[in-house]
């Protein structure tokens, strides 16, 4: 716009020339250059008027350490500054329409512009867009701040870093940043934003959002210092993610396709889900998720959480290795995944069927990993119709295991390390069997499936869904055997 040290060399001017401080008519310029009119009150009570006059395009009005009422009435441009007072009123009916306030109290912050932008620092700021305007944007630190944006607004963006952020948006889009603030945001607004009878827009208040592709992508809010609030119950986006790293947050969604919450700072109490699928991944423990989803998965790796699964929950999946969970499910299907034990299953619920044995999972890579046992059995899915976990590594270190199932979308990795696995079942995109030891058996189901035999004595079944089937067995052993119905077959060797 223009420089806003350009008001306060001139007022300097200003008073050397006109002797001192005077009282100011409301609509009186203190300088008027380069076709704008620059406005500066301080101390006492002001009303500050900048009137559409032919002279001047632009208008700056600067209160400082006063009461002042603001209005500007430019063509163009208006830049209002309210620092260290009071500003009862700030009103601009501009085109474009900066708005400051800064270590004051601004009570009614109205913009009538096209382009209307706030900032409010250590402030009181109520801020309200007209619904002609195209864009408003409010920044607030460290500060109390209300944003308001009715119906009409193309676009509505509030960030919030510190204090205490409320957001009212029935605009076109809406968008919010919390970062280590306060936040609210609701969809009930008052008559004075004239929107009391229509119904709920989509709103997208997210640090990071892809939800420019197609299906509606997702929508993430990353919240660093905890404390953060997440209520989305109207969403166009087909997925949404709350990653709080400081802690404390509540989630509330209803998106379509999937919710997930990661708390990595822990004690993220509320969490209520309704989706297609629920997650929570819970870093430090003391987490509490509520679900009614078709799918609800709890991961709480410092302990301490709760989970409750309706009765119209299909599956209902727990997995605590931290210790001192309590699952309440009264879905179809109930599984629990305690490594540690001290576990509490209500008496009311379903029977939980048999557990996974020692699994460490990871949602930031999508990775699980298993430790098989000798002479026992061991499966892991993967949750494949879910796509939650992309590839795993079963190991039956000691060897002679009885069974190892893998299923999951991307790639499945056996290891048999002393050998003699009887029965290695796999179905990925890519599936991959190291026998170590000699007489392993795999059974593929894969896209792409490969078994290497060190100890010779293998046998290897590829099903017809598979493209590429290849063995390679020990070149000074050769005893490998290879059942191939697949389009593409090769034995090599080691």
């Amino acid at each position: 716009m223009y420089s806003s040290t350009v008001p306060f060399l001139f007022f300097w001017l200003f008073l050397s020339v006109g002797g001192g401080l005077q009282p100011f008519k409301p609509t009186q310029c203190n300088l008027i250059y380069k076709n704008a009119c620059h406005q500066y009150r301080e101390v006492g009570d002001h009303e500050v008027i900048c009137q559409r006059k032919p002279r001047y395009q632009l208008c700056q009005q600067t209160c400082n350490s006063a009461s002042c009422q603001l209005q500007c009435d430019a063509p163009i441009s208006c830049e209002q500054q309210c620092v260290a007072g009071r500003c009862n009123a700030m009103v601009c009916n501009s085109k474009s329409c900066s708005q400051s306030c800064i270590r004051g109290k601004c009570q009614s912050i109205v913009c009538g512009g096209k382009n209307c932008q706030q900032y409010c620092f250590m402030g009181g700021c109520d801020m309200l867009c007209s619904k002609n305007a195209e864009s408003c944007i409010q920044s607030c630190e460290e500060g109390k701040c209300t944003m308001r944006c009715p119906l009409g607004v193309k676009t509505c963006k509030q960030t919030c870093k510190g204090g205490k952020c409320a957001m009212i948006c029935h605009a076109e889009t809406c968008k919010r940043s919390c970062d280590g603030g306060e936040c609210t945001y609701s969809l009930k607004v008052g008559r004075d934003l004239e929107a009391a009878h229509h119904p709920p827009r989509y709103v997208e208040y997210c640090n990071e959002n892809d939800g420019r592709r197609a299906g509606g992508g997702t929508c993430v809010q990353k919240c660093s210092k905890g404390h953060c609030g997440m209520n989305y119950k109207y969403t166009r986006h087909s997925s949404l993610l709350q990653v709080c790293q400081g802690g404390s947050c509540e989630f509330d969604c209803k998106a379509p396709l999937r919710c997930t919450q990661i708390c990595t700072g822990g004690k993220c109490i509320k969490y209520l889900c309704n989706s297609k699928l629920c997650i929570q991944e819970c870093v430090a423990g003391r987490c509490k998720m509520e679900c009614e989803a078709e799918t609800c998965l709890q991961t709480c790796r410092g302990g301490d959480c709760s989970m409750s699964c309706l009765s119209n929950v299909k599956e209902c999946l727990q997995w605590c290795p931290g210790g001192n969970c309590v699952l309440g499910c009264n879905a179809k299907q109930c599984k629990r995944y305690c490594d540690s034990g001290s576990c509490v299953i209500p008496a009311e619920g379903p029977k939980l069927e048999a557990t996974f044995r020692k699994v460490r999972c990871t949602m930031l890579t999508r990775e699980c990993h298993q430790t098989c046992p000798p002479k026992r059995s061991c499966a892991l899915h993967g949750w494949i119709h879910l796509r939650i976990y992309h590839s795993i590594n079963q190991m039956c270190s000691e060897g002679d295991c009885r069974a190892m199932l893998c299923r999951t979308s991307n790639r499945c990795t056996q290891t048999c390390s002393e050998g003699a696995c009887n029965s290695m079942s796999c179905t990925s995109n890519t599936c991959l069997q190291d026998c170590v030891g000699a007489n392993c058996n795999m059974e593929c189901n894969a896209k792409h499936c490969t078994q290497f035999c060190r100890g010779g004595g293998c046998e290897m079944k590829c099903t017809e869904n598979v493209e590429t089937c290849n063995q390679s067995c020990n070149s000074q052993i050769l005893d490998c055997r290879t059942v191939c119905l697949a389009k593409s077959c090769s034995i090599t060797f080691l």
